[in-house]
């Protein structure tokens, strides 16, 4: 099953990206690529959800490492991304938004979609008015 990108909304705003139980790195890097291309069809910033609930992280290769890429490969009008965990991944994105000073204020480790969307939401609000 692949990882799963699709807009939520007509605004185009948000965009999610869903994980199935099982994935693995190349699956990732796919991912990140069409995220990407996704994101430089619009110009407005976009928030991103990780929605990795269900999911478990491939036992090879370093999730800190492949963070740091998905970060890097987004263009310039990404917004926040906020990552719908498990309690392992959830220790993980904590970690690499803790560690990561270029990228970890942009990091938001939730517990459900409910809740990644009312941040998502609250950013949204922030950047019209300026705060953010």
């Amino acid at each position: 099953m692949p990882i799963d990108i699709d807009w939520k909304g007509n605004r185009k705003n948000i965009l999610l990206v869903t994980f199935p139980p099982r994935w693995n790195w190349d699956e990732f890097k796919d991912a990140t690529e069409q995220t990407a291309f996704l994101l430089a069809q619009v110009q407005h910033t976009t928030d991103i959800i990780l929605d990795l609930k269900n999911s478990s992280i491939p036992v090879s290769g370093s999730p800190f490492e492949a963070g740091n890429a998905f970060f890097k490969a987004m263009p310039a009008n990404r917004g926040v991304i906020i990552v719908v965990t498990n309690t392992f991944i959830r220790s993980l994105a904590s970690i690499f938004r803790t560690i990561d000073r270029e990228f970890g204020d942009a990091l938001y480790p939730v517990n459900s979609l409910d809740e990644a969307y009312s941040v998502a939401e609250t950013q949204q609000s922030r950047r019209a008015a300026g705060q953010i």
